[in-house]
C-alpha cells in the first residue's frame, strides 16, 4: 500500500510543466488536411505572420482556396507535408502540440496503409495545417516524428 501511494506522488524537484495546446481530437484547429495537396515538397513549418501564411496558401490555392483567416497576434500556423509519395493511402497528421517552458514539441505522425490493402497507382501529396495559440518567438521548436499503420483499409481519417 505504501509503495502504491509513494508511486503516485510527484517527483520532488521535477517542476517541468507541460501544456497541450493541440490534441488529436481538436478538429477545429485543422485549417486543411488532405491526401492530394498538389504540393511537391516535404516540409515542417511554423508560420508566425500573415505574409508567410499567405505565401503557403498561394502555393496551395488550387486545392485550398484562400484559406481561413488567422489572427497572428494570438495564433500561429503549423504546416507539415509528407512530400510526393506513390500510392493512395499514406497520410500525415499533426497529432499534438505540447509546450514546456522554452520549448514547443510538435508531434507529427506519418500514417501508412495496413498490410494487404490495395492502393491506387498515383502520386499523392499528403498535408496537414493547424492553427494553435502563439508561442514566444524565442521558443525552441522540436519536431517529434512518429509512424503508424492504419488498422484497416477504409478511408483515411
Amino acid at each position: 500500500m505504501l509503495i502504491v501511494a509513494s508511486a503516485c506522488q510527484p517527483q520532488r524537484g521535477n517542476t517541468t510543466r507541460e501544456t497541450s495546446v493541440l490534441t488529436p481530437s481538436d478538429t477545429a484547429a485543422h485549417l486543411y488536411r488532405a491526401q492530394q495537396s498538389g504540393n511537391e515538397e516535404r516540409f515542417r513549418l511554423v508560420l508566425r505572420d500573415e505574409a508567410s501564411y499567405f505565401n503557403l496558401m498561394t502555393k496551395l490555392r488550387s486545392v485550398v482556396g484562400q484559406g481561413r483567416a488567422v489572427d497572428f497576434t494570438r495564433s500561429e500556423v503549423i504546416a507539415v507535408s509528407f512530400g510526393p509519395i506513390g500510392g493512395v493511402g499514406p497520410m500525415i497528421s499533426i497529432d499534438s502540440v505540447i509546450d514546456t517552458p522554452g520549448e514547443r514539441r510538435i508531434v507529427v505522425r506519418r500514417i501508412w496503409l495496413a498490410s494487404g490493402c490495395t492502393s491506387g497507382a498515383m502520386v499523392t501529396n499528403p498535408i496537414d495545417i493547424v492553427v494553435v495559440p502563439a508561442s514566444p518567438p524565442t521558443t525552441t521548436i522540436r519536431w517529434d516524428e512518429r509512424e503508424s499503420t492504419r488498422a484497416d483499409c477504409g478511408d483515411p481519417p
